[in-house]
C-alpha cells in the first residue's frame, strides 16, 4: 500500500510540543515576537470574519517579496515555509533512478521529499573543517544528476558557501536544477538570487521563519526563472499559504527596519559576545555567518539534559557531529543570560 521509498526512510523529528516556557536556542526561531505590524494586520483580518473564504492577496504578497529581493513578480512563488519550497522544487525535478546531490550534513528536510520521489540521495561529504565540498559535488555530476541542493549558509554548520563555487557548479550542471536554500540570508547579507537572470536552471528559495519572526505561520517561496515559476505552479496546490501567512508576510515587508535591526543586534553584538565566551573558555565552534553556532561538548546528551533543566532548550547533533551541539542567537540580553546558565552548567559537568 505505502511505497517502498516511503517505508525505507526515516522520518525528519522535530519536536512540536513540551517546548512551552522554555528558552528556545534550539531552532533557530528569532527570540522576539515579529513587527507590530504584523500582530496589527491579523487582528485586523481575524476581525474581519473572513475564514470563510480561501485566501486571497497572493499577487500583494508575491509582488511585495519581489520588490525586496529585487526581481519581478513572475519569478515569485509563496509556499508553505521553505519546506514546501524544497517539496515542490523536488517533485517538480525528481523521478525514480534520477540522482540528487545533497553535500551533507544538511539540513534534514532535504532528504524527505527527495526520497518519496524515488531517487538517489548522493551526499558528498564537508570537508573536515566543514567547508563546502566543492570539488566533491562537481566530481558527482552525471547523466543522472537531476538535482543539486546548496545550503547558503548551511544548517548545521553555519558555513557560507562562496559565491564563485555557486557559479562553478551552475556552470557544469547545464540541463540540472540547482537549488539554493537562502533561508537565513538575511543575516548574511549575501544572495546569489541575481544569477537566475543568467542560469534558468537556478532556483532560490528563502522563508519569513527567521529574521522575520514568522515560523509558526509558515510562509517561504521560491525565486527563479518565470518559465520555471510555471511548472512549480503545476505540483503545488492552489491555496498552500494561509491568509494569516499571507496578511503577515505583507505586513512584514511594510517594515523591514525591524528585521534589519534584530538581525544587527544578532550579528554586531550577541554572536561576538557568544564567540567570545567560548574562545575564553577553550571551548570550539566552527565560524558562522548565521544566527547559530556550531559548539563542540565532551557529552552533547549530558549537556543538552542540564540545560533543559535550566528550562534552556539546544540542539544536539548527529552522526559525523553527534559531539556537537547548535545553540541558536538572539537578542544581547537573551544571549547574556545564556552564557551565565551555560556556564554555570558547564562548570557542573566539569567537576563532576
Amino acid at each position: 500500500m505505502v511505497k517502498k521509498s516511503v517505508k525505507e526512510m526515516n522520518a525528519y523529528s522535530a519536536p512540536t510540543d513540551k517546548r512551552e516556557n522554555l528558552k528556545k536556542f534550539d531552532f533557530n526561531e528569532s527570540t522576539i515576537g515579529p513587527s507590530p505590524n504584523v500582530i496589527n494586520a491579523i487582528k485586523k483580518f481575524a476581525d474581519s470574519g473572513s475564514f470563510n473564504t480561501y485566501p486571497f492577496n497572493y499577487s500583494i504578497l508575491q509582488k511585495k517579496i519581489a520588490d525586496y529581493v529585487g526581481v519581478e513578480e513572475d519569478c515569485i512563488r509563496i509556499t508553505d515555509g521553505a519546506d514546501g519550497a524544497i517539496e515542490a522544487i523536488a517533485f517538480a525535478t525528481l523521478e525514480k533512478g534520477d540522482e540528487v546531490i545533497i553535500p551533507s550534513p544538511s539540513f534534514g528536510m532535504f532528504y524527505i521529499p527527495t526520497a518519496v520521489t524515488g531517487a538517489k540521495i548522493i551526499k558528498p561529504e564537508y570537508n573536515d573543517n566543514l567547508e563546502f565540498p566543492t570539488e566533491g559535488v562537481l566530481k558527482e555530476i552525471n547523466k543522472k544528476t537531476k538535482l543539486i541542493i546548496i545550503c547558503n549558509p548551511n544548517n548545521p554548520t553555519g558555513t557560507l558557501v562562496k559565491r564563485k563555487d555557486i557559479i562553478r557548479i551552475l556552470d557544469n550542471s547545464k540541463g540540472v536544477a540547482v537549488m539554493v536554500d537562502e533561508v537565513y540570508g538575511e543575516f548574511t547579507g549575501e544572495s546569489c538570487i541575481d544569477l537566475i537572470k543568467k542560469y534558468s536552471n537556478l532556483f532560490v528559495i528563502k522563508s519569513f521563519s527567521k529574521s522575520f519572526a514568522l515560523a509558526s505561520l509558515r510562509v517561504g517561496y521560491i525565486v527563479s526563472n518565470p518559465l520555471n515559476i510555471l511548472e512549480i505552479n503545476k505540483v503545488v496546490t492552489p491555496y498552500n499559504v494561509n491568509q494569516f501567512a499571507v496578511v503577515a508576510g505583507i505586513a512584514s515587508l511594510d517594515d523591514l527596519d525591524y528585521m534589519k535591526k534584530y538581525v544587527n543586534e544578532v550579528i554586531t553584538k550577541s554572536k561576538p559576545l557568544l564567540e567570545k565566551y567560548f574562545k575564553d573558555k577553550g571551548i570550539n565552534f566552527y565560524p558562522s555567518v548565521a544566527n547559530f553556532l556550531l559548539v563542540e561538548v565532551e557529552d552533547s546528551k549530558r549537556l543538552y539534559d542540564a540545560l533543559k533543566k535550566e528550562g534552556i532548550l539546544i540542539r544536539p547533533q548527529r552522526g559525523r557531529l553527534e559531539q556537537c551541539v547548535r545553540i541558536s542567537i538572539g537578542t544581547l540580553k537573551d544571549t547574556i543570560d545564556f552564557i551565565k546558565v551555560f556556564d554555570k552548567v558547564n562548570n557542573e559537568i566539569k567537576a563532576s
